[in-house]
């Protein structure tokens, strides 16, 4: 696996705590494979330690995400307009700028195909197989979550359930039409969504492609129980991130 192949994570400072665990353990199992590190907000020392172990993509050259408006809101997908149906007013504008650079740091990957991590994703193996993975159309991979979200019709009643995906653990290439249309979405909708994974569950059901399916064991989610053949564990929630942190 050369140049044109590598992970990519961002990070800002509320997340810099855990940079260290996530970088040994996928040092451990992978001691060659390039990484870049994407600056959300992240101290200088930070910084300086991600320039020491990867390339680092400087703040200035990922896009802030789009002013947030209430004008047109929800997506006018088969005549009406459509809005989360939970979607919280108060939900924090701090974490949803850091959630939605997401899409906006992948297309600035230096890598034509990337593997975009988590920080929370603990990696127990090798990932070199993922690489070689034939993708679709779409030219995206990423596991399926076994929820639905509702959407409403906005002044109708009318609703339509979305299929959740997880955005923690995604294989792209950088001319994915599927991740421009997800940045499209973003750049008109962002205030009809709490995070990037309904937002992108929404353009992947809009799109009429879907993404490659990745195996469970490669985001399996830590309160689904022990997985021995897991090789990405994904910490989701505040819990799962300190007990993360502690594996080291």
């Amino acid at each position: 696996m050369g140049q044109s192949s590598g992970v990519l994570v961002g990070c800002d400072q509320n997340q810099e705590w855990l940079l260290f665990p996530w970088y040994c353990h996928i040092r451990k199992h992978n001691p060659e494979i390039p990484i870049a590190f994407g600056d959300l907000g992240m101290s200088k020392e930070s910084r300086n330690w991600c320039e020491n172990r990867g390339i680092l993509i400087p703040a200035s050259q990922i896009p802030s995400v789009p002013l947030q408006t209430m004008q047109e809101r929800g997506w006018p997908y088969g005549g009406d307009r459509w809005l989360q149906d939970d979607l919280d007013p108060n939900h924090s504008q701090s974490l949803r700028a850091v959630l939605f650079r997401k899409p906006l740091l992948m297309k600035r990957s230096p890598f034509e195909r990337t593997l975009y991590l988590d920080l929370d994703c603990q990696i127990l193996g090798n990932l070199s197989s993922l690489f070689s993975m034939r993708l679709g159309r779409a030219k995206i991979a990423l596991r399926t979550a076994n929820d639905f979200y509702e959407m409403k019709a906005m002044g109708t009643g009318q609703s339509m359930f979305i299929r959740s995906y997880n955005s923690g653990v995604v294989l792209f290439e950088k001319n994915s039409r599927l991740l421009d249309f997800w940045i499209f979405l973003l750049d008109r909708e962002i205030h009809s969504f709490n995070n990037d994974d309904r937002l992108l569950s929404f353009a992947i059901s809009n799109y009429g492609m879907r993404p490659t399916r990745l195996a469970l064991k490669y985001n399996w989610l830590y309160h689904w129980g022990p997985n021995p053949k897991a090789v990405i564990y994904h910490w989701i929630g505040d819990a799962g991130k300190i007990a993360f942190r502690l594996s080291i």
